[in-house]
Formats: C-alpha cells, sequence, structure tokens
C-alpha cells in the first residue's frame, strides 16, 4: 500500500503534464514520446540491472554525481528509510511513458470545438485545463489508477533483482512474501493463503473499472 501511494499519485499527475506538454504533433514530441514509453517495452530485469549499478553505494552514478556537488553518497537501496522510495523512484520512471501515452489519447479526443468556447469566454490556458480538460479526461485517470495500481500491486521483478524484499523486509510485498513462502521456506498453504488474497485484489480492481464511463 505504501508502494502504491508514492506511486501512483506521481504517474498520473506527471503522466497529464507531460501529456499536455506533447500534445502537438511534431517529430521532437514523437521523438520524446518514444523515450519515454521505452522503459514500458524494456525488459524489467535489464532495468533493474542498470539502476542497480546506478544506485550502487560505493560506485553508482547518482553518488558520483552528488559527491560532485559535496553531498556524501546514500544508500539508496541497502537502508530501510530510502530502499521503498528507492524503488517506487523507478517504477515511476518505468510507468510514466505509458500514463503519459494514454492520457494523451484521451486529450486529443476533446474537441477543440469545447476549447475555442472557453477561451472566447475569457478563460486563460490554466483555466481551461482544469475546468474543461481536466472533467473530460476523468475516465481515462478513473482507467489508470484501477491498471496502475493492478501493476504496482503485483510488483515482482524490480523489488526480486534490486532487493529481495529487503532490507529488513523494507521493500517485501504480497507477490515477494508469496515466492518466499512457497519456494523458499515449502509453506504452500500459506503461500496459497497469500495468493487468494492477491487474486480477490485484482478482482476488485478489475470489477472497478467496469465503472468507467468512456463516453463521458
Amino acid at each position: 500500500v505504501q508502494y502504491a501511494l508514492i506511486v501512483l499519485p506521481f504517474t498520473l499527475v506527471l503522466g497529464f503534464i507531460l501529456a499536455l506538454m506533447l500534445k502537438r504533433t511534431s517529430r521532437l514530441n514523437v521523438l520524446f514520446r518514444t523515450l519515454l514509453f521505452t522503459p514500458r517495452v524494456s525488459s524489467m530485469v535489464a532495468i533493474s540491472v542498470v539502476w542497480m549499478f546506478i544506485l550502487n553505494p560505493q560506485y553508482g552514478l547518482l553518488n558520483s554525481a552528488l559527491g560532485m556537488l559535496g553531498i556524501p553518497p546514500v544508500r539508496w537501496i541497502n537502508e530501510p528509510a530510502t530502499a521503498l522510495p528507492s524503488l517506487a523512484a523507478i517504477t515511476i520512471w518505468r510507468m510514466l511513458g505509458y500514463s503519459t501515452v494514454v492520457y494523451l489519447g484521451g486529450i486529443q479526443n476533446i474537441s477543440e470545438d469545447v476549447l475555442e468556447a472557453a477561451t472566447i469566454d475569457g478563460a486563460n490556458g490554466i483555466q481551461a485545463v482544469w475546468h474543461i480538460t481536466v472533467p473530460l479526461v476523468s475516465p481515462t485517470t478513473f482507467m489508470l489508477l484501477i491498471l496502475n495500481s493492478i501493476e504496482v500491486l503485483k510488483m515482482f521483478t524490480t523489488i526480486n533483482v534490486m532487493t529481495d524484499g529487503g532490507p529488513a523486509k523494507a521493500t517485501q510485498n504480497l507477490v515477494v512474501m508469496l515466492y518466499e513462502y512457497a519456494f523458499r521456506r515449502y509453506q504452500l498453504g500459506y503461500a496459497s493463503t497469500i495468493a487468494v488474497l492477491i487474486l480477490a485484489i485484482n478482482l476488485v480492481q478489475m470489477a472497478l473499472e467496469r465503472f468507467v464511463n468512456y463516453d463521458t
């Protein structure tokens, strides 16, 4: 739940802002869209290995950059206080392109007549976005909230490769617990209980998606 509460707001808000910035069709915007979406279709294992190198407390690129600024090194994924936010930041980076592209489709489907009418009535850019764009893409927002929450709550590969649920179980979620109890402790009854709980959560999330009104 903590993982989801960090990831979901950022993926939705930043995705919406980036979609507004990239809604105009140009070669540069197409390039930015491609770069944003690339992590989504990349191997999660490869991404995790690269980020392990970047966040390494001794020779990682991030700590090297901080050292040039006089900031002491941080044990990003090796300390309980910073491990979960670090993994959440990686997940935000990976999921942001998907949210941006989906929002972009919703924004481009808004009739230009509505926006022109708002401009004629004296609405500035911020008012048009807040009172017109945001309400009209609310079905897209709800859909992304459900789909992204499903992906976040079943996150396994990144956690398994980078932290294995540690340190001190700071990054352990239900799926990692399921793997541990099933394939390390061989407590299959306990693992089955966790699996049923995960299934129940996913069914609730999928049921909520039926309330999305795509015609709004």
